[in-house]
């Protein structure tokens, strides 16, 4: 007797081959059996004998998505349903992209974590955190119940930061030797393989030399080199020459992460960028990349160009008056415009900043800071680049600032800002055959923005993916954005038991109607249910429920 027959529904398995109609029995946590129609299940295993029938007529039964790019991390301690992950059709998340992971940890690490987590209005209390190695962390997460699968990259940046804090400097020969041996001890409690975040700090400050040491143990233990680029935007062909080149040295795998070209002044970049990286293959490097399917970035608020301009605990009606003050204008300009300079990442993406929502001037939506800062007359011309020239540069940066408080007061301090990318080069990326899928978010249950910086793929992703680009624009046929959010991720980190749709595979397994998925989550209202998921399974447990969250956590934790 089956555990519960999935019956009369179009079956696409996620291999990227044809869809058929059949039905999906399970026993346990596994797929007992998949038939074709007319064929039954077995003479004697037919859906009368199953303990429960899912009819799902004019649906498609799919295997569970599988997120390669997911910021679960400790979030699946605090959130373990994951709610929104499952709302979406996720069965799976990999943690401890771009850098950062939950482990390695030390004592001045975690006096940080609870440090930000009270300023940020969370309480979090140092008994909360209370491993420090990956093993410890896995199994936490494997007592706590999560309701997904979970499994984890080692950050490069976590590493360096455990061993040398936030030093922007070479390690010593034995700093090094130090790291490579977190690595080491990280791939074997569990870790999927090594991350690197080689635009944040304090991953930026490492040397291409030594993250070649680093994925010394990753190699050894047959693991994945996954890396946030240096660069999405000018030097983009450079970043990618980086991660090929990591490639060659190591030997390993590169997974590049939510491959973009950013920046207005960067569009029209993607049709090289993909070349690359298909030279880069002809050429013996096992590189594929993950993509999310907007066009916009990260999400955050405009406060984020004054720096430690501003108060932290200082609300935005209060933030706004102060920034029609001209004196204080002035102090933040003198403050910031030297710290810009400084810092070659804030100087080359200060200009491009995208304006996203800013209700009280509907004129600026879509515009970068820099053609803001022409409207308002604070910079003569909508030049997106730094111009040449110290007193040059430091007056074009004032009026990028100057810009930036007047919008924020204008607008009672609701603006929200992102990185832009072009609609049609997001959709090249979304169809080219060594692309996946991804969400960059993270997990998160119940209805809170208390930041207001929640991306709406966090909530859409793979819907938006179904409706939007397969249903309505046709960029993808729907067995091949299957593959990409099925089979494709999780071969990928080695979880050769998901993302298909077979006798003896896990069932993870997602049900959707194709004619009404979607998303419905934007950048003003980002905490919204998807349409068109209907049932989700978890390892056989029925975790969504035509727009329920049944509670089931029936994930496991994914070792590589």
């Amino acid at each position: 007797m089956f555990d519960l027959v999935i019956r009369n529904g179009t079956v696409i398995d996620g291999s990227g081959g044809p869809r058929f109609r059949g039905d999906v029995g399970i026993k346990g946590q596994r797929i007992a059996a998949v038939a074709r129609w007319p064929q039954e299940l077995s003479p004697d295993d037919g859906p009368a004998a199953a303990r429960r029938v899912l009819d799902v007529a004019a649906r498609v039964v799919a295997p569970g998505f599988f997120d390669i790019h997911s910021h679960a991390d400790r979030g699946i301690l605090t959130n373990p349903r994951a709610e929104n992950c499952l709302s979406q059709g996720i069965t799976s998340v990999i943690g401890g992209n771009c850098g950062g992971s939950a482990a390695p940890l030390n004592d001045r690490m975690v006096d940080r974590l609870v440090a930000a987590g009270r300023e940020a209005g969370r309480e979090v209390e140092r008994a909360d955190i209370d491993w420090r190695t990956m093993a410890e962390f896995l199994a936490k997460v494997e007592t706590a119940g999560p309701g997904v699968n979970f499994g984890l990259f080692a950050g490069q940046g976590t590493v360096r930061n455990f061993v040398m804090g936030t030093d922007a400097r070479a390690p010593s020969t034995g700093e090094l030797a130090l790291m490579q041996d977190e690595v080491e001890l990280a791939m074997r409690g569990g870790a999927l393989g090594l991350s690197t975040g080689r635009s944040y700090l304090p991953g930026r400050h490492a040397g291409e030399d030594e993250i070649v040491e680093l994925c010394a143990p990753v190699a050894a233990a047959g693991g994945l080199y996954c890396t946030h680029l240096p660069s999405e935007g000018a030097e983009l062909f450079e970043a990618l020459e980086e991660a090929f080149s990591i490639g060659w040295r190591t030997g390993l795998p590169i997974q590049i992460v939510h491959l973009k070209v950013y920046g207005k002044p960067n569009f029209g970049k993607a049709p090289r960028a993909l070349r690359m990286i298909e030279a880069a293959r002809e050429e013996g490097v096992d590189v594929l990349f993950d993509v999310y399917p907007y066009h916009f970035s990260q999400i955050g608020t405009l406060r984020r160009v004054f720096g430690a301009g501003l108060p932290a605990g200082m609300g935005p009606a209060q933030a706004a008056a102060e920034l029609r003050r001209p004196e204080t204008v002035g102090e933040i300009v003198a403050r910031e415009v030297p710290a810009v300079l400084a810092d070659r990442f804030r100087l080359t993406a200060l200009p491009v900043t995208g304006i996203l929502l800013c209700g009280k001037t509907p004129e600026h939506p879509g515009r970068c800071l820099a053609e803001v800062a022409a409207a308002l007359g604070h910079i003569s011309a909508p030049a997106l680049v730094v111009p040449d020239g110290e007193i040059a540069r430091a007056e074009y940066i004032g009026g990028l600032i100057r810009a930036a408080a007047e919008l924020y007061a204008l607008n009672d301090g609701a603006v929200k800002v992102s990185g832009q990318m072009d609609e049609g080069e997001v959709r090249l990326i979304l169809r080219h055959p060594l692309g996946m899928f991804g969400t960059d978010a993270g997990v998160i249950d119940g209805q809170r923005d208390p930041q207001g910086t929640v991306h709406p793929r966090a909530y859409g992703t793979y819907p938006r993916i179904l409706g939007r680009y397969v249903r309505e624009t046709g960029t993808l046929g729907l067995e091949e954005a299957i593959r990409k959010a099925t089979s494709l991720p999780a071969a990928r980190v080695g979880a050769a038991e998901r993302g298909l749709l077979k006798a003896g595979k896990y069932a993870d397994i997602t049900v959707f109607d194709p004619s009404t998925v979607i998303d419905t989550a934007t950048p003003d209202q980002p905490l919204t249910y998807s349409r068109g998921i209907e049932w989700v399974l978890v390892n056989g447990a029925v975790a969504w429920d035509c727009g329920v969250c049944t509670g089931a956590r029936s994930g496991k934790v994914l070792r590589f």
